[in-house]
């Protein structure tokens, strides 16, 4: 009986220790598996297409002015400089010709740098992609978002502070220039993108609100109306939430305008970083970042960094006087002082005469 029960204990034994050799070795592999997980760099690709690839490019003038784009469709087949027809429509691409320096590009894993912005909303940043990063063993670690776009010169990509300007263009790492040139390059496109957006917040602004502004005003200096509804003031502070939206993308592009010209007045790198995370510290004013640092920016932009900033104060104080009414009817002296803010009558005309000198 005795005897049984320690055979028994023994192959209980021997289950357990072939249990553990099991679990060692499992281990052992993933340990091995897991520090040679391979890095994927340069990849190869082909582009191809039935036939001729025919797109349309811009080059600095008909960016800014489309209007100057007078050819036919296909006509630039016959433009042998490739520079030269991405002045016209139908470019006929030859991707082997060396001025487009596609080349001496070698692909790598990337994704789209997106940010999360104040209202919630997610934009892709003006340095448009991350590129991974990888540890030590190999490894995967994280996104640098400090990416640079590089033009096609003289046969191949090169980062030229003085050549950045509509072209063919590669996006990759920044570690070849220094941490100004990569500030400068991304505050220049930053600064076109910011603007591009208050351009398109203040049109939206005007198309779906102006006509409820006017109307306010009309119905006061033409018809003498005293009493306003509800959906009148919720007019009022939709627009100044799109004016307030506006105005932020502009304080943007005057905080990224601020970092380009610290980056080409200051050497010294850590003085740069410090003043540049100030800038664009969005936490405190844009007045008061630049009241803690040494820059000397011109008087015009200090001018506009305080109109924008008065701007945003008033439109601020619309969304909150709106807030703080409550009822269906308004009278005149209740909204004027938000309509003022907005869309004032003396800037109003019918015909020659203002709006606000018309006999109630």
């Amino acid at each position: 009986m005795r005897l049984r029960q320690i055979r028994k204990t023994a192959f209980i034994t021997l289950i357990l220790l072939l249990t553990c050799a099991m679990l060692l070795l499992s281990v052992s592999y993933a340990w091995l598996t897991i520090s040679r997980v391979p890095k994927v760099v340069a990849i190869d690709t082909n582009l191809g297409s039935n036939g001729n690839l025919e797109i349309a490019l811009l080059s600095d003038s008909t960016f800014l002015d489309p209007e100057q784009i007078k050819s036919s469709i296909g006509s630039s087949a016959v433009v042998q400089d490739p520079i030269l027809s991405n002045q016209v429509w139908g470019n006929v691409v030859n991707l082997n010709d060396k001025n487009y320096g596609l080349s001496q590009i070698a692909l790598v894993p990337a994704r789209l740098n997106v940010k999360k912005n104040a209202d919630g909303g997610h934009t892709v940043s003006s340095n448009m992609l991350a590129l991974p990063s990888y540890g030590f063993d190999g490894r995967f670690s994280g996104f640098d978002s400090d990416s640079v776009s590089a033009v096609a010169y003289d046969s191949k990509f090169t980062y030229l502070t003085t050549h950045q300007s509509y072209g063919v263009r590669g996006i990759g790492s920044a570690s070849s220039i220094s941490l100004q040139q990569a500030a400068l390059s991304y505050a220049r496109s930053a600064v076109r993108a910011s603007s591009s957006a208050a351009n398109r917040s203040a049109i939206a602004m005007w198309s779906e609100n102006g006509s409820a502004l006017v109307d306010i005003l009309l119905r006061r200096y033409a018809q003498g109306a005293n009493s306003f509804s509800a959906g009148d003031v919720a007019s009022l502070r939709a627009a100044a939430v799109d004016t307030l939206d506006a105005l932020k993308h502009i304080d943007a592009s005057l905080r990224q305008g601020a970092v380009g010209y610290a980056a080409s007045t200051i050497r010294n790198e850590s003085a740069f970083k410090s003043v540049r995370t100030q800038l664009e510290n969005t936490n405190q004013s844009l007045s008061q970042a630049l009241a803690a640092t040494s820059l000397s920016l011109p008087h015009q932009f200090t001018e506009y960094v305080a109109l924008a900033e008065t701007d945003m104060a008033r439109m601020r104080s619309v969304i909150s006087s709106c807030d703080r009414l409550s009822g269906s009817s308004f009278s005149w002296n209740q909204i004027s002082p938000m309509m003022a803010n907005l869309l004032n009558a003396d800037a109003v005309y019918v015909g020659d005469e203002k709006l606000s000198a018309l006999p109630e």
